[in-house]
């Protein structure tokens, strides 16, 4: 399996038979309802079109393949267990380099400073 992290998005040429083009396939999408987002410890929801990034585990609950005159069809079903919600990767990464510059380490050793 691979480490990294893809674009989910359907090819152009996807065959959208009767459903609106939208690119990610419907069955990648999750709903946090109320407990949920609780047990995450988000209190304001964020805007329509933020960007959030998942840590998820999960359990392959379905395997399924198949072979015929149009092609052959994979499919995994997982089940998630466990998430995270974290800033997207880009994101963490200006903000690290933004601690350094800005002085985190130094603010770290006043804060980590032996005492005596």
């Amino acid at each position: 399996m691979s480490d990294n992290i893809v674009d989910m998005a359907r090819s152009k040429d996807f065959d959208y038979v009767d459903c609106p083009p939208n690119p990610y396939p419907y069955g990648l999408r999750i709903q946090l309802c109320k407990e949920d987002l609780e047990k995450l410890g988000i209190d304001t929801m964020p805007d329509l079109g933020d960007t959030v990034a998942f840590y998820v585990c999960g359990c392959v609950c379905s395997t399924a393949e198949s072979k015929d005159e149009y092609g052959e069809t994979r499919c995994v079903g997982v089940q998630i267990e466990k998430m995270s919600i974290e800033e997207p990767p880009g994101e963490e990464e200006e903000e690290r380099a933004d601690a350094v510059k800005g002085g985190f380490k130094e603010a770290a050793k006043k804060i980590y400073k032996k005492q005596g």
